[in-house]
């Protein structure tokens, strides 16, 4: 059986060939340990956890498919839309790179992921964040693959609010209070100012989404049953 968070792989809804394979779509199974983590002290930055270099720019049927940089670039000013700060944390990236050299510019704070040694830390730096906001590679925005991310997964589970661009997921999941999708600079900016209009509510849907599409004990059930068919 072979599995894909691609929610629309195999579908109309995605020109992605399926390379004549029978794709079984999931979302990613989360544990719930307890209730959502309670905001820290410091939870003032949207944030998210990225990387540029997992793979090069794809030329297919005359059209281009990018790297996350690329989506990056495109939403590079957002901090000067909205009262609200943002902080990347990127694998292994060059701090004289263009594109980072353009975050930085724009406000955006740039870490490194390697800070995250363990699990734990991977946690906490969720935990400490007051939600996500999340860019898609340009491959799986182009595509409208229905890419779904366990990153993301992991800022509901813990009660964060999760603002993420559109690749189609939206098909598949409620967006508008939790997990809120944007296409545009504009739909970003508003999706930023919803979330802090009403942070409470907010962390509380992103849980209940969890609770309701990504906890294990029903993710993994499906998934077993629909590749035993």
């Amino acid at each position: 059986a072979f599995l894909t968070v691609g929610l629309n792989i195999g579908t109309p809804h995605t020109p992605i060939p399926t390379g004549g394979i029978g794709w079984r779509h999931t979302l990613p199974p989360v544990v719930l340990n307890g209730g959502p983590a309670p905001p820290g002290p410091d939870s003032a930055r949207f944030t998210t956890i990225a990387s540029w270099t997992s793979f090069g720019d794809l030329c297919y049927r005359g059209e281009w498919y990018r790297s996350k940089e690329e989506e990056f670039k495109r939403f590079s000013e957002l901090p000067a839309r909205v009262d609200q700060e943002f902080e990347v944390a990127l694998r292994r990236h060059d701090p004289t790179a263009e594109g980072v050299q353009l975050l930085r510019a724009n406000g955006w704070v740039v870490t490194e992921s390697s800070q995250f040694s363990n699990l734990a830390g991977y946690r906490n730096y969720i935990t400490q964040s007051r939600a996500e906001i999340g860019i898609a590679k340009n491959a799986y925005v182009k595509g409208r693959s229905g890419w779904f991310s366990d990153r993301t997964a992991d800022y509901l589970a813990n009660g964060k609010p999760a603002l993420v661009q559109a690749t189609g997921f939206e098909r598949h999941l409620p967006t508008g209070q939790g997990l809120l999708a944007f296409e545009s600079m504009e739909e970003a900016a508003e999706g930023v100012e919803r979330i802090n209009r009403d942070y409470k509510a907010q962390c509380r849907a992103a849980r209940e989404i969890a609770e309701d599409y990504l906890d294990y004990r029903k993710v993994l059930p499906r998934l077993l049953e629909d590749c035993g068919t």
